[in-house]
């Protein structure tokens, strides 16, 4: 479960960015959007399920998101796939020089398997300059380990009574790598559950736009998890796209033809990796009912955008309330009706669909979702670019919003910020 987030000289943010998942003790409404800590030190606290990111276009919304999911990818990836002197990849803020000379900054309070962990990272262009975990399981901050890059040399210490470093694991890492993945690559007891956190309960759902839709991971519930795959096929049914069933076939697909399918830089990548071997192609229609109480089957390129983003999302969707991860989803409204997105949002707040406490962090332009009452106050954020460029995050707290007041027409207003400012004649009006 993510307790907080934050985020310094990436991209648009320039300054520290700080979004946090701890519900405000003040706020009594809508208890089901809550779930508890229950650890040591946070026994009275709860975190919220969902965080609602609001924001003109280009205001830092997907850079926050980016943030993250380059934090986790660099934890998955740096031991396994960065070569000693590759660049790290990350990207600082880049309009001012100071700035873009710095390293850039990543830490995430998180909550797994009972015991809570704060884990830091900082990284410059060309290594790991920073890199720090803490660890709650009593609720008193245990420091297992923290190296910092001082005077041209990794400098280390660590909490030896709660933390045993395994055999040559300071010197398998290199400057350019996380202790954190290579500890995990060498199965130490204490750093692959922190691991598996990053990997496995912190996903990422691409549904911008411009990218494709990719039912594979839909389809293979088909034989990896039966009872689940019987949940998408009535969501589906559910969303009045008028569909009665899932029809899915599968035949042997040759490398060959493997190659004439994707792009040749995919192609590229998976015949690099090795182990290039003939797959099983699974194509996937969609049935229809017709007069005479028929069904009739289409192909799944002739539904329309938000049937087949529907679909698509729906075997994630659930896969991520069956195992309670924390899922993040840029432009949550793409193509689909926001009656929708309030169904999709709402199984968050259901425990009976959500019995593990998943958690959605999610950007929207959806204004409709703020007076619906699916939302508490402590739930929504906003980016803004202030005039040098730069991005920052705040809270609708920040504001103290009346209990009354029209959360919609105020956001659309301009009340809080968060809305697009346009030049005009001379003169700067908001949106609405």
């Amino acid at each position: 479960m993510l307790i907080e987030f934050r985020v310094q000289n990436f991209r648009s943010f320039r300054e520290e960015a700080v979004l946090s998942m701890v519900a405000g003790n003040y706020d009594r409404a809508l208890p089901e959007n809550l779930a508890p800590l229950n650890v040591p030190g946070f026994r009275d606290m709860k975190a919220v399920k969902a965080a609602a990111i609001y924001g003109a276009n280009a205001s830092g919304k997907t850079n926050l998101i980016q943030a993250l999911s380059f934090f986790r990818s660099y934890v998955e990836n740096s031991f396994v796939r960065l070569q000693p002197g590759q660049l790290t990849g990350c990207v600082p803020f880049r309009l001012d020089v100071e700035s873009a000379a710095q390293p850039t900054f990543f830490e995430v309070a998180f909550l797994y398997q009972g015991v809570r962990y704060l884990y830091r990272v900082g990284l410059s262009a060309e290594r790991v300059v920073e890199e720090a975990l803490v660890a709650y399981p009593k609720g008193k901050p245990q420091v297992w380990f923290e190296r910092k890059w001082v005077s041209g040399q990794m400098e280390w210490s660590a909490s030896t009574d709660n933390f045993r470093y395994g055999r040559g694991m300071k010197e398998m890492t290199r400057e350019n790598a996380l202790f954190l993945s290579t500890g995990a690559q060498m199965n130490h007891p204490q750093l692959v559950p922190v691991y598996e956190w990053f990997q496995r309960h912190l996903r990422f759902l691409p549904l911008e736009a411009d990218r494709p839709f990719f039912p594979a991971f839909t389809n293979g519930l088909h034989k990896a998890r039966p009872d689940l795959f019987q949940r998408v096929v009535e969501m589906v049914r559910d969303a009045d796209f008028g569909v009665g069933g899932v029809e899915l076939s599968e035949k042997p697909l040759s490398v060959e033809e493997l190659r004439s399918q994707i792009p040749p830089a995919v192609f590229a990548q998976l015949e690099a990796a090795g182990n290039m071997e003939d797959a099983v192609s699974t194509t996937v229609r969609l049935q229809h009912a017709a007069k005479g109480s028929r069904l009739v089957a289409m192909d799944f390129g002739e539904e329309s955008a938000g049937t087949r983003r529907f679909y698509a999302l729906a075997g994630p969707w659930l896969d991520v309330l069956d195992r309670g991860c924390t899922v993040c989803v840029d432009e949550l409204e793409n193509s689909l009706h926001p009656a929708l997105v309030k169904v999709l949002l709402g199984m968050f707040f259901n425990p009976e669909t959500n019995p593990k406490g998943a958690q959605i962090v999610f950007s929207t332009h959806n204004a409709t979702l703020l007076n619906s009452n699916l939302l508490r106050r402590d739930q929504i954020w906003f980016t803004e670019k202030r005039q040098g460029g730069d991005s920052f995050l705040y809270p609708l707290t920040e504001y103290k919003p009346r209990v009354d007041e029209s959360l919609e027409k105020g956001y659309l207003a301009g009340r809080y910020g968060g809305v697009p400012i346009f030049a005009e004649a001379g003169c700067r009006v908001s949106a609405s």
